[in-house]
């Protein structure tokens, strides 16, 4: 579909739509997956008491979303309060980084309430959701809903945003998704997933993201991209390929740079009544 003079994307109506969004803080994957050392002491990660100053920094001007687990409003509580009052949303991202479309409904909804709670005791209150494994099925949607959600950011299962049981879906591609391309320990879910296993340099993690951002612009649309702190925090290589982005981004006055909250409630009255899924908005 070609670009319309009549596509424009938020308040301001620019021409294309970014959402910068981190997944993960401390412990909470490592010790999920497996690969936290036995007997490591908890509630010091470099995650948290080295990246996230210096990050905040480096956004400076920008607002952005940073899914976290919610057990570390117990570990970390004073970040998370610091990264909220510093004007970027929190979203959630299960309790402890648990699989979420491997969970049973039941489990999904103990661990709902748990995170919820824990949250709502530092006065955080999310309204966005980035299920760890990437997938959200339509009962674990209503659920969300249910719970005051607004929006959900799962992986891709089909182009562009889109509106699901009442939720707006800002999805993400796996190839947007720094882990994914540069991890080590994910080469056998990139080999699953059609990719090689040996993990991306920099240099191609940047000509990806340059490579998307291109694109949405040219075409006018929404596109999500995804940092891990625990990544760019040991290797400054990768910081500062997120440097040169974020300042790419901000270079642009044509692009609505906004954290997904903003761009889920703009886009529910649009999406609701859409019956032709893309990437673009209606005006």
């Amino acid at each position: 579909m070609a670009l319309s003079e009549s596509t424009a994307w938020g308040p301001q109506r620019r021409r294309a739509c970014v959402c910068v969004t981190l997944d993960n803080l401390g412990e909470a994957c490592d010790i999920n997956m497996g690969r936290w050392p036995p007997g490591s002491a908890i509630g010091s990660h470099f995650t948290a008491t080295d990246v996230l100053p210096k990050l905040l920094e480096d956004l400076d001007g920008l607002s952005i979303t940073y899914f976290i687990e919610a057990v570390n409003a117990e570990r970390y509580p004073e970040q998370m309060k610091e990264l909220q009052a510093a004007g970027h949303e929190i979203g959630w991202h299960t309790w402890g980084h648990e699989n979420w479309g491997r969970m049973p409904l039941e489990q999904k909804r103990s661990n709902l309430a748990q995170s919820l709670a824990a949250l709502r005791a530092i006065d955080i209150v999310p309204v966005g959701f980035r299920p760890p494994g990437g997938v959200a099925d339509a009962p674990s949607l209503a659920l969300l809903r249910e719970h005051g959600f607004s929006y959900c950011s799962p992986v891709a299962s089909e182009p562009g945003v889109r509106f699901e049981e009442g939720l707006t879906i800002l999805p993400f591609a796996w190839r947007h998704v720094d882990a994914y391309l540069i991890d080590a320990d994910l080469g056998d879910f990139r080999a699953a997933h059609g990719d090689r296993a040996s993990p991306a340099s920099a240099d191609e993690w940047e000509r990806i993201l340059n490579d998307g951002f291109d694109a949405a612009l040219a075409g006018g649309e929404q596109l999500t991209v995804i940092f891990h702190p625990y990544l760019f925090g040991a290797d400054e290589r990768l910081w500062q390929v997120m440097r040169r982005f974020l300042a790419r981004l901000k270079a642009h006055d044509d692009v609505w740079l906004a954290p997904c909250s903003e761009v889920a409630e703009w886009l529910a009255p649009r999406l609701a009544n859409r019956t032709v899924v893309d990437s673009r908005p209606l005006a």
